[in-house]
């Protein structure tokens, strides 16, 4: 069972073919602001000016059990140099090449500063055709 202390989520946009069978599918984490504890900044600097997030994303494939590599990424969020809020949360997009198939999309988000980490998965199928992935 995932655990979500930080109240993440992903869903799916749009997958592009790039060769035969296969498609690029962009994945969207987001984090509630909220749930990223603002810092005491230095003289005067705004909050979670060092606030870090690492994503990790991996699919497995329902059929064969095959796996892509562990994808890590370390975002900073809030401040003057990390990504702001939108709609009170932090948003990533990330693409992931797939071939056709059903996946469980795995996502692991930590914050750095609190050590909390949320893991969340969510169903997809990656189409044989053009147009959006199917999530649920």
């Amino acid at each position: 069972m995932a655990e979500n202390p930080l109240q993440a989520s992903i869903d799916f946009g749009e997958t592009k073919p790039l060769e035969k069978k296969a498609h690029e599918l962009t994945v969207r984490v987001s984090a509630p602001a909220e749930a990223v504890p603002s810092l005491p900044a230095k003289d005067g600097a705004p909050p979670n000016a060092s606030a870090r997030l690492r994503l990790w994303l991996v699919a497995v494939e329902d059929a064969k059990g095959a796996r892509t590599t562990v994808r890590q990424k370390t975002i900073a969020v809030g401040g003057e140099t990390g990504i702001p809020a939108v709609n009170g949360a932090y948003r990533v997009e990330v693409a992931m090449n797939l071939p056709e198939g059903s996946y469980q999309v795995a996502v692991g988000i930590r914050d750095e500063t609190t050590g909390l980490t949320s893991l969340i998965r969510e169903q997809v199928t990656v189409p044989s055709g053009t147009g959006s992935a199917q999530g649920g």
